[in-house]
């Protein structure tokens, strides 16, 4: 078979940038969009210090995690081993973006030109198609796809990534790895396997470095692809499932809360509010829900191209951000069904598992984005489950109180103080994760602050355990401070998302542990590389 993949040497770059610029030409991209990057280190201190310059470009991983985050199957990996984009699909999630350790996939926002109105060249080059989705480095397949019977790519340059055949210093070869006779494979075979970047996560890339020497860390980077809105669609989801959970729950037990709302009841039982609604469980069964709409409505307005959002069910074979999104409709569509008709325990036990399986996805989504160190941990979806219920707590907490249903139940505040322990728990256990990388205590590091503390363990959970307590101890003002407990409680998990995604989330280091002698084989056998992900069509 053929793996087609390239061996940059780092002791003929010059950081000229060629490559750089015949990418851009060669791809018509637009403005801030680079898919071939020359990084420019210096390591070292005066006046012992090295210059390198390491051109960057997708690595085209044997085991690509863009792959499986991918929720459309827009993200697909051919026979010979080139990642590619299926442009008509991509919806512009940047769930693959967040994946990708290398930052080797660019988000288009809008549609751009370089001075204001397209020019000629950027007329005849400028693909609309990109704009609201996410692209990437193809290795130019286009060019060596319909080449000639005779001609190999990377030796004929009409038939070679724009970047190898226009570099000045013949730094940058192109070829197949699985033909021992390749100029690619004889010159690394010829270097000793050469060095793969970021190795040690297991991604099997195509693109090996040779006369690489250790680089020193770079200044840390945020990830810049999920803003408020991905915030909003963690937090909310989870506290409505939660909300819902903890609802049907006592709803069984038959005594914190009545029974689910049937449709013939809702309007009086709604227009009861501001005297006092007695269906809490019922408000909680549709408000539940709601807020996993919301959940769902914040992904679709992040997404570059949201009216392609039913794409997102493409992929529930692999991606969780896929499961996810199925789980939220199967939530939805059964929570709701069960509140306005049928209060059947059966369709509730049934609806509460769709939720965990919301909760649990969108912990999974973090795990295992690789190229967040920050999320990639194994207690992450742990995370979820005890944030989203002690979430799910508040809000039922607070919609007592704002029902007019007077003070909660024992109940409910010895369950709002079990959830809020234990949530903190889980949270100081992240916090004690052993360090990973130089990134990953960063980020510990940012979360340590005091100020990250005191509104997400001291306010967000701490203050709400005592206010419960004090609850139980004093009966009378049990609704007041149940109530500010809740708030509390809602509020210390919306601050926890909010400080993961925007604050804590630096990408990966290119560097770690670059330029060290390689672990195994330079090159995987073809037997080991995934053919099943194959999806050429």
């Amino acid at each position: 078979m053929t793996r087609w993949g390239m061996a940059v040497d780092l002791g003929r770059c010059v950081g000229c940038h060629t490559c750089t610029i015949a990418c851009k030409m060669e791809n018509g991209l637009p403005p801030s969009t680079l898919w071939r990057t020359v990084l420019d280190t210096e390591t070292g201190e005066y006046p012992e210090v090295r210059r390198s310059f390491v051109p960057m470009t997708c690595m085209h991983c044997a085991d690509p995690p863009c792959y499986d985050a991918c929720p459309t199957t827009a993200t697909r990996v051919r026979d010979d081993g080139i990642v590619w984009i299926a442009n008509e699909i991509c919806i512009g999630c940047g769930s693959c973006v967040v994946a990708c350790p290398y930052q080797a996939r660019h988000l288009v926002p809008e549609e751009r030109y370089y001075f204001g109105e397209a020019t000629a060249p950027e007329r005849a080059t400028y693909d609309r198609g990109r704009v609201g989705i996410c692209t990437k480095c193809h290795f130019c397949f286009h060019k060596f796809d319909e080449a000639p019977a005779g001609v190999i790519p990377g030796v004929d340059p009409r038939y070679t990534p724009a970047c190898s055949s226009s570099c000045i210093a013949n730094a940058i070869l192109f070829g197949d790895l699985d033909d021992a006779r390749s100029n690619v494979s004889r010159l690394v075979d010829g270097h000793g396997g050469g060095v793969r970047m970021l190795e040690h996560l297991g991604t099997n890339p195509s693109v090996y470095y040779l006369n690489a020497r250790p680089i020193e860390p770079q200044a840390p980077r945020l990830q810049h692809s999920w803003h408020a809105l991905a915030v909003a669609n963690f937090f909310c989801g989870t506290t409505g499932v939660g909300l819902y959970a903890l609802a049907t729950f006592f709803g069984w037990g038959g005594r914190a809360t009545p029974p689910l709302l049937r449709l013939s009841d809702l309007s009086g039982s709604l227009a009861a509010l501001g005297a006092g609604l007695p269906g809490v469980q019922a408000l909680a069964g549709l408000l539940g829900p709601l807020l996993v709409i919301v959940g769902l409505l914040s992904v679709a307005a992040e997404a570059g191209r949201p009216f392609r959002g039913f794409n997102v069910f493409r992929n529930l074979g692999r991606s969780w951000m896929s499961r996810e999104s199925g789980f939220a409709m199967a939530f939805v569509l059964l929570a709701l069904l069960d509140t306005l008709f049928l209060a059947n325990p059966a369709v509730q036990a049934i609806a509460v598992l769709a939720g965990l399986g919301i909760v649990v996805s969108q912990g999974l989504v973090l795990a295992l984005a690789k190229g967040v160190p920050a999320w990639s941990v194994p207690v992450m979806p742990w995370h979820f489950i005890g944030a989203g219920l002690a979430s799910g707590a508040g809000a039922l907490l607070a919609l007592t109180a704002l029902a007019g249903a007077g003070a909660p139940g024992m109940g409910l505040l010895v369950t709002g103080v079990a959830l809020a322990l234990a949530d903190l728990i889980v949270w100081w256990r992240y916090l004690a994760t052993p360090p990973r990388t130089a990134n990953f205590t960063r980020a510990v590091a940012v979360l340590r602050r005091p100020l990250h503390r005191l509104g997400i363990e001291l306010c967000g959970r701490g203050l709400p355990v005592l206010l419960l307590i004090a609850a139980l101890r004093w009966p009378g003002a049990a609704a007041g401070l149940g109530a500010l407990a809740g708030l509390l409680l809602l509020a210390g998990g919306l601050w926890a998302k909010w400080a993961l995604i925007t604050k804590a989330a630096f990408l990966v280091d290119l560097f770690d542990q670059f330029g060290a002698p390689p672990a195994a084989s330079h090159r995987a056998p073809a037997a080991e590389r995934p053919a099943a992900r194959s999806l050429a069509a």
